[in-house]
């Protein structure tokens, strides 16, 4: 896919951006959805996300790095939200797999689910209440799935300094959940 011109008159821009939309749509709802714990405002983020990307496409200079600019630009809008105090309780889905008819099917007995669900939730609790510079990376890494190089390149900081705050965001939050006797 050739990138996108942000050029309304230019029909080749608009469907190429409309592809991005595709392309991206739902791996930036998993990032928003992990910060906010709301399909409403995550939905919200998401579409925020593309208009910005819309406004600002002409200042990213690496073309390839778009991945990685998208979910920067989801991240930190989610985390306004969160800022603003637009957070509601949070929920969590019970473990299930989608068959391809779109039935539920449940792996678990209930009461591992009760479990695990109660586990997970402690566990995001935690992770929210960590320093930001080490959720922030633990939610790149695991949620957005960008590498140490990505996440370095977006935060503005080295691909080692990547590695070490995830490595204390690990090591403080198996010391939480450790003290805390979650198991």
């Amino acid at each position: 896919m050739s990138l996108i011109s942000n050029d309304v008159n230019n029909k080749n821009g608009v469907n190429n951006f409309k592809e991005l939309v595709d392309k991206y749509k739902y791996k930036l709802y998993r990032i928003a959805y992990s910060i906010l714990k709301d399909e409403q405002r995550s939905k919200d983020v998401v579409q925020e996300t593309f208009i910005i990307a819309w406004d600002k496409l002409y200042q990213l200079e690496d073309k390839k790095n778009i991945n990685s600019w998208l979910c920067t630009i989801a991240s930190n809008k989610a985390k306004d939200y969160y800022r603003k105090g637009k957070r509601e309780i949070l929920t969590i889905d019970d473990e299930k797999v989608y068959s391809p008819d779109g039935g539920k099917v449940y792996l678990d007995l209930p009461e591992e689910i009760v479990e695990k669900r109660e586990f997970k939730r402690k566990l995001l609790d935690e992770i929210q209440k960590l320093d930001s510079i080490y959720s922030e990376v633990l939610y790149l890494y695991y949620f957005a799935q960008l590498s140490y190089k990505e996440i370095g390149h977006n935060l503005n900081i080295s691909t080692k300094t990547v590695g070490s705050r995830l490595y204390r965001a690990k090591q403080e939050l198996k010391n939480r959940i450790e003290s805390k006797d979650y198991f």
